[in-house]
């Protein structure tokens, strides 16, 4: 057999510096390094692939960024169809839903349809309402990381479900057992935090809106790339006379985050969609009361763990930032939070990614 019938390349071009595309893809690349089927992988400069995988590296000036950008997309286009590294006749596996034109052989992950319904700009648009549909009806198989994901690709864009798998995202992260309910002796000011909140979709305005719920109990620190999004919170906060109580935290490290999420007093994750949703799982496994916008895909996948709110409903704001300040979080909604973040294991990823590889090319990763 050969190299091209039996291996396949890993587009990961454009998982962007952090959040669940890039998760996704370096628990994939994870689960596909051990297995002996000559793959290979596309990165961004400064993400690295399991040692003895080979690696491209794309240009910096096509990388994804927090900043909206109506032309780096289509240079990247340009660079997929004209200059990409690996022959038209190799199977590739992209873990965005960026698909590579002229090709035959891929198999693409969709997250969400979030840019279907709220495009961050026209090409945006262009590619989530024309492009992407048709180009998905001729790849080998579809991946996503949620029955609610899959649900509304098929209701969209008619897909066949057949050819759709399921991939959980994973998370690893240590578990916190013990101490619930109690703070670090070293936080002056207990804080409410959030992650990840980079997008208009991750609804950090609502959070502001809602200041007079939580202003005299905490602060509220924002977990977020550089972008234009960043600088709207930034504004709106200075507007609603809040800016000395908010604070918008860039280049975050590991550790630093690891931090930010121990000694937060819960994490608040309201967003209008998503596909997934890896910071509150994050932050229960440290033992953390989460707060989620009352979506499908988070009753898919939290169940009754985190407290609900109403997107927009002040009332429903109001019992969650209550029952924090006033009550806490019982132990026993703790210790489920701790289980379920503990379930979304990297070994469980593999399972899901082996049987769709198995499924669609007959190829199966063997790095459980």
């Amino acid at each position: 057999m050969s190299d091209n019938q039996s291996g396949f390349s890993v587009n990961a071009s454009r998982i962007g510096s952090r959040g669940g595309l890039r998760t996704f893809t370096e628990a994939a690349l994870q689960c596909l390094a051990s297995q002996d089927n000559n793959v290979d992988v596309i990165l961004p400069r400064g993400v690295r692939a399991p040692a003895g995988m080979k690696t491209f590296v794309l240009p910096e000036l096509l990388s994804s960024s927090s900043h909206v950008s109506k032309w780096r997309p289509l240079l990247w286009l340009a660079y997929a169809t004209f200059l990409f590294p690996v022959k038209r006749s190799r199977r590739v596996l992209s873990t965005t839903h960026q698909v590579l034109p002229f090709r035959r052989r891929q198999i693409v992950t969709v997250h969400d349809l979030r840019p279907y319904f709220e495009p961050d700009t026209w090409a945006q648009k262009l590619y989530f309402h024309a492009i992407l549909p048709r180009a998905l009806r001729r790849c080998d198989g579809i991946l996503t990381v949620s029955m609610t994901s899959k649900q509304e690709i098929v209701a969209v864009y008619g897909i066949n479900p057949a050819i759709i798998h399921v991939v959980p995202n994973a998370i690893d992260v240590p578990r916190r057992d013990t101490g619930f309910g109690t703070e670090p002796p070293d936080i002056v000011y207990p804080y409410l935090l959030m992650v990840g909140a980079s997008w208009t979709h991750k609804n950090a305005i609502e959070v502001l809106e809602q200041h007079a719920l939580w202003k005299h109990h905490f602060r509220l620190k924002i977990v977020a790339g550089t972008g234009q999004y960043s600088e709207r919170l930034r504004e709106r906060s200075r507007v609603l006379g809040i800016g000395d109580i908010v604070e918008i935290l860039h280049d975050v490290t590991d550790a630093t985050l690891a931090k930010l999420y121990q000694e937060c007093k819960a994490l608040v994750y309201p967003s209008t969609r998503e596909g997934f949703g890896l910071p509150p799982l994050e932050a229960m496994a440290r033992g953390k009361a989460v707060i989620v916008s009352d979506i499908p895909v988070f009753r898919e996948l939290f169940g009754d763990v985190p407290l609900f709110v109403s997107l927009g409903d002040t009332d429903s704001w109001k019992r969650a930032i209550d029952s924090i300040i006033t009550q806490g979080v019982d132990s026993e909604r703790l210790n489920a939070g701790l289980e379920l973040s503990a379930s979304y294991s990297r070994e469980r990823m593999c399972i899901a990614l082996n049987a769709a590889l198995r499924k669609i090319w007959d190829v199966t990763s063997e790095g459980q």
